[in-house]
């Protein structure tokens, strides 16, 4: 969860329905604090949460994450909608997509081989 300048992140997870996200990236020069509610947990193959940032306070936004099964493989589908803005979802997309690059890097060097489409 360290897109961009962020250096370290900070999670507080209560995963269940109702429960509350809270996600603090910390960049070299600020911190940009995320939260939000699960709406749907269905372990292990999907999350749905609501996503509000400090930043844009009453924007709140929705992010879905799947693992879909492909054999012994997964395909990993996040979905981030209900934009207030056009260009707030241009941002995310850098973002999230910085973040599952990241993510990738990881597994590959602790398992099986992944792919970003």
């Amino acid at each position: 969860m360290c897109p961009g300048d962020v250096v370290s992140a900070e999670a507080t997870l209560d995963v269940r329905v109702g429960g509350s996200i809270r996600l603090v990236m910390k960049g070299k020069e600020r911190e940009h604090v995320h939260v939000g509610t699960y709406q749907v947990v269905e372990p292990p193959a999907k999350l749905v949460f609501t996503w509000s940032a400090a930043e844009t306070p009453g924007e709140i936004t929705l992010v879905t994450v799947e693992f879909v099964p492909h054999g012994d493989e997964s395909e990993l589908v996040l979905t981030h909608e209900r934009f207030p803005k056009a260009d707030a979802a241009q941002r995310y997309e850098s973002g999230w997509g910085t973040i599952a690059d990241k993510f990738a890097a990881y597994l590959s060097c602790r398992g099986p081989k992944v792919e970003r489409t």
